[in-house]
């Protein structure tokens, strides 16, 4: 089971997000993912902050936001992804909205978490205990 990790990596700046505001966002959900994992290890988790190469693409201006974006909402919608973790704040018009959204029209599991605690574990544990 797969299941794909949100969380905002530019937020509510978009294209206009400075590179220590990506990074700080980019660290913060790869130690969240890590957490994750180690919970859930029968997970396979999906987690698009470690896609590095696709962030230098678009540093480069070589991909545009919104279709890295429409790919992992293609990526969601698709039959390998069982459903949505987003974690912390997210901003009308993000990536994180969007995928959420993805989600949801799939029919798709989406469980929201405020960072990595026992609230989390539980909501998740609760959220996929009919799939495992």
């Amino acid at each position: 089971m797969s299941l794909y990790f949100s969380r905002e990596i530019r937020g509510p700046l978009g294209d206009d997000a400075d590179p220590d505001t990506i990074a700080h966002n980019v660290q913060k959900a790869l130690e969240e993912a890590a957490s994750l994992r180690e919970w859930f290890p029968m997970v396979t988790w999906t987690v698009p902050h470690e896609w590095w190469i696709i962030n230098k693409l678009w540093e480069a201006g070589e991909v545009s936001s919104s279709a890295i974006i429409q790919a992992e909402c293609d990526y969601i919608r698709g039959p390998d992804c069982a459903g949505v973790v987003a974690s912390g704040q997210y901003h009308a018009g993000t990536g994180v909205e969007r995928e959420i959204k993805a989600a949801h029209e799939a029919g798709k599991i989406v469980v929201f978490i405020d960072g990595i605690n026992d609230v989390a574990y539980e909501k998740i544990a609760n959220a996929i205990r009919h799939l495992i």
